[in-house]
């Protein structure tokens, strides 16, 4: 499911390309840019009468007769057999207002500051390279070719944009395709924690490669990889994060932290843009210093969520004694 949306994603980015190079070249500007980008979201106006509520929602509110009835239609879609008996929630499922400082309070404060840090270089990593790769090329960086002509200002001062350069980024969506096939793989045979090693520290060397210009050849090798070990590192995590949150605390820890990703895709897309215009080595040095910092974070995660239930996963100590017994996390039918 999380590769899929991540694949939603990428399309999603290339089709924004699509309407930029048709766009902003004919000087239309951004209003009609996010115009046609917000048409696509007119197809949830029918989903919200196709789609059931959320069943852990509607069963905190006290409506089990229709946390009932959905179960039966997912059993009856799914050939599967209903459930029996009288649902109850336990008091576990009662929501708290402070679900979000719950996120770092114990046992939990260890594996947030974790995850902020991966989650936040991760995404900064993402965001810059759709920056940092054009000016490299345009800036001739290690005499790499300038495949197209970039934003420019003409001889009265006005912003030049080119459909070239549109084209380019889609190209670099697209690259980031591969690295979200390859990672659910890897996550489920080697695990979790592994793919996160591998992508950061993989991110980590591939990066600090660049600041070596051996050859135009591995600087473009270099950026195929270093583009698909960050694809992996946010697909995994997209993975990971909710599985390391018991049941009442996982869609806030998921969105909380998807919150905090937001600060590192600022500084990604705003200080490269600025150091690419004293140095584009600039750029590359901050990025190896961000990805030292989250590749030695990668090293202390405490669970392999690989295997396990999402109740299991999110903390050892959670597994039930009797292999019999049902965790008091979720909800359940009672029978006699």
């Amino acid at each position: 499911k999380q590769w899929y949306q991540r694949r939603v994603r990428g399309i999603g980015g290339v089709y924004i390309c699509f309407c930029a190079i048709f766009v902003m070249p004919y000087q239309w500007g951004w209003r009609y840019l996010i115009l046609l980008a917000a048409l696509p979201c007119l197809v949830t106006i029918p989903l919200l009468h196709i789609c059931d509520e959320s069943v852990r929602f509607l069963a905190v509110k006290g409506k089990l007769q229709e946390v009932k009835e959905i179960c039966d239609k997912i059993a009856e879609q799914n050939k599967a057999n209903k459930l029996t008996g009288e649902i109850f929630c336990p008091p576990t499922l009662k929501t708290s207002k402070s679900l979000n400082t719950d996120l770092f309070k114990q046992p939990f404060l260890r594996r947030t500051l974790l995850l902020i840090v991966c989650f936040g270089a991760s995404v900064w990593g993402f965001y810059a390279f759709m920056y940092l790769l054009p000016d490299m090329m345009a800036s001739g960086y290690c005499h790499l070719s300038e495949w197209f002509q970039v934003t420019h200002k003409n001889s009265e001062g006005c912003l030049i944009y080119t459909s070239e350069e549109y084209i380019f980024l889609i190209v670099v969506n697209l690259l980031y395709l591969p690295g979200y096939v390859i990672s659910p793989i890897t996550a489920e045979y080697w695990g979790r924690k592994p793919t996160l090693w591998y992508s950061f520290w993989g991110g980590l060397g591939t990066t600090v490669l660049l600041l070596i210009c051996i050859h135009p050849v591995v600087i473009y090798i270099n950026l195929f990889l270093v583009i698909n070990f960050y694809g992996i590192s946010v697909a995994t995590l997209w993975l990971y994060v909710p599985e390391n949150y018991p049941t009442y605390l996982r869609s806030s820890a998921t969105g909380a932290h998807n919150g905090f990703s937001k600060v590192g895709a600022a500084l990604g897309t705003f200080l490269t843009e600025y150091l690419d215009s004293v140095k584009i080595s600039h750029s590359i040095t901050v990025l190896v210093v961000v990805l030292i910092i989250s590749s030695i974070s990668t090293l202390f995660f405490q669970i392999e969520t690989k295997g396990k239930s999402l109740i299991d996963g999110s903390d050892p100590s959670s597994e039930p004694q009797n292999k019999n017994e049902i965790p008091l996390e979720q909800c359940r039918t009672q029978t006699d």
